[in-house]
């Protein structure tokens, strides 16, 4: 397939391809995220990151054929497609920045911040507050490169914080602010 691919409504994981590890879990997307399918982070035919369905979704499909109709409405299209793309390289640049930090608060709350959206371009974060996002203490504490049991305590304080509230398979996010280092 070719073109684009919009998340209309779910939740879709992106896992790092399995090599000789198992697969990592390097962020969830939600509604309003655009990818390529996964085909701009291949190398050699080989997928990098696969993104894999958490629940029902709607994806929204552009076809190329349609993207370079656009692009006679659109003359600057191929800018606004660039600008998209480097959303990619924006989240793996904080991604490696947030695990280069070895504190497991630091890392529990950045995981969290990347799941608002914080970090890539201006407008692709959830705005305001609260903000429920549909995700498990699992995996914010596989977001984060720690286990259940270091994430658990860390959660707790925030929620004790005030900053989040924790729900049977969702965190709602209060007060971004209190997330800050």
């Amino acid at each position: 397939m070719d073109g684009l691919d919009g998340l209309v409504s779910g939740s879709v994981g992106l896992y790092s391809s399995p090599t000789d590890n198992l697969p990592v879990l390097l962020h969830v997307s939600g509604p309003g995220e655009w990818t390529d399918g996964g085909r701009a982070l291949s190398k050699e035919n080989a997928r990098i990151v696969s993104p894999v369905a958490r629940n029902d979704v709607t994806v929204a499909h552009v076809s190329m054929q349609s993207l370079r109709a656009l692009e006679g409405e659109f003359p600057d299209l191929r800018l606004r497609l660039v600008a998209l793309s480097s959303i990619y390289l924006d989240f793996f640049t904080l991604l490696n920045a947030d695990n280069s930090n070895r504190d497991i608060d630091a890392l529990t709350r950045a995981a969290i911040r990347r799941l608002l959206g914080e970090g890539f371009l201006p407008g692709c974060e959830f705005p305001g507050d609260p903000v429920e996002i549909p995700v498990t203490q699992n995996e914010i504490a596989e977001l984060a490169r720690l286990s259940r049991n270091a994430v658990g305590p860390i959660l707790r304080k925030l929620e004790r914080a005030g900053a989040i509230l924790l729900g049977y398979r969702k965190i709602t996010v209060l007060n971004r602010s209190l997330l800050n280092d």
